[in-house]
């Protein structure tokens, strides 16, 4: 699995870790008109029963552009090609599948509130700001889920590897967010 790029696409790679997805980044998903490599930036796969499988297909950037063009930036990103070759990849790793279902989010680490307020309810688009509180709600769920609260006198943190959601948990990003853990 090659390392994602950015802190906030690592981040969200923890944060779907956390969640019980098999996680990859950077995954090739084909090539564009003009040549290069097209990539997802984060795909989650889980099981939810015999034969069938959940797929959370994941783009982190900022939205700098016209509400316009970020609209269709995002929608070009989820465009049934790029889908389509995200469930060819997944399916080459587990053949068994029949059904896949894919979730598409487009993560924004920057968006202005004109883009936002115009693409919201047109894509699957979350702010990071906003996204961190999910993240915290699924530390305190899987904290819960562990059935402990301290180890060796120490706080529970998340497994090895996730130090972002560990950094996170204990308030060391300097981000404003609505909750605490």
């Amino acid at each position: 699995m090659p390392f994602p790029r950015t802190w906030s696409e690592e981040l969200v790679a923890e944060w779907l870790r956390l969640e019980g997805y098999l996680v990859e980044t950077g995954v090739p998903i084909g090539s564009s008109e003009k040549g290069g490599r097209r990539e997802a930036d984060i795909i989650g796969y889980r099981r939810v029963r015999e034969g069938e499988a959940e797929i959370y297909y994941i783009e982190v950037g900022s939205l700098v552009g016209s509400r316009e063009k970020s609209v269709e930036m995002i929608q070009e990103k989820f465009s049934p090609e790029n889908k389509s070759a995200v469930k060819s990849h997944l399916r080459e790793i587990d053949p068994s599948i029949d059904q896949l279902e894919v979730k598409t989010l487009y993560v924004a680490t920057y968006c202005t509130r004109p883009v936002y307020e115009f693409a919201k309810d047109k894509l699957p688009l979350r702010r990071l700001e906003d996204l961190i509180d999910e993240i915290l709600d699924t530390i305190r769920k899987w904290k819960a889920k562990s059935g402990l609260t301290k180890t060796k006198g120490k706080a529970l943190i998340p497994p090895d590897g996730m130090w972002l959601l560990d950094k996170l948990k204990h308030g060391r990003f300097g981000v404003a967010t609505s909750k605490t853990t």
